[in-house]
């Protein structure tokens, strides 16, 4: 309620003679307060969003999610709607999008390891 709105109504029921009449009279005036603020904080049913329903300014991919935004309105409308559609299809996204080591990338990711090894060696003997 506005602070104007409310000073209004007790001054009101102030000036009246009898304050319970003057109340009960509001009550079958109808109400004159607008309740387009309340509308806002009314919770809306939202439908569920797929994994096909992912904003364009979301990118994912195997371990990794890019998020390209303008405003923080921008941010915040595309985080939501990543949440929902984690909280809808949470299993599948997971399926398609969590990152996975398997037992051949562990194997080459140690193999590269190696050669870095063997790269930084040859590097230090070079600049002797």
């Amino acid at each position: 309620m506005e602070r104007q709105v409310l000073a209004d109504f007790l001054e009101r029921i102030n000036d009246s003679e009898s304050p319970s009449l003057e109340l009960e009279r509001i009550r079958t005036e109808g109400n004159t307060i607008s309740r387009k603020k309340l509308r806002t904080l009314v919770r809306r049913d939202v439908g569920e969003l797929g994994i096909d329903s992912l904003p364009a300014n979301i990118e994912l991919s195997p371990g990794r999610m890019v998020m390209s935004f303008c405003t923080i309105q921008d941010l915040a409308e595309a985080m939501y709607s990543l949440a929902r559609i984690i909280e809808a299809e949470g299993d599948a996204l997971a399926k398609r999008y969590e990152f996975h080591k398997t037992p051949e990338s562990e194997a080459d990711s140690s193999e590269l390891i190696a050669m870095m090894e063997e790269l930084e060696g040859l590097e230090k003997m070079r600049g002797r």
